[in-house]
């Protein structure tokens, strides 16, 4: 399982599927909370961009496609 990054552009659009992602060290219990660092290339264009961070669990599923809520951040490249 691993937490994965995307850069979408304003109206949500896919600029970089996939764009960084960190593996967890460990199984992680149900309400129990981990740290996790991510480093990312900034799209070269400037402007106001949303990361999206999703859970995956390689060759079976997005989390989001199974019900879960991602996140978003705005990225903003100046």
């Amino acid at each position: 399982m691993h937490l994965v990054a995307h850069v979408l552009d304003e109206e949500h659009r896919v600029v970089s599927w996939y764009a960084a992602g960190a593996f967890l060290a460990n199984d992680v219990e149900p309400n129990e909370t981990v740290d996790l660092e991510i480093a990312l290339r900034a799209p070269e264009a400037r402007g106001n961009y949303v990361l999206q961070f999703d859970m995956v669990s390689e060759h079976l599923a997005w989390f989001e496609d199974l019900g879960s809520e991602v996140l978003r951040q705005q990225l903003i490249v100046d």
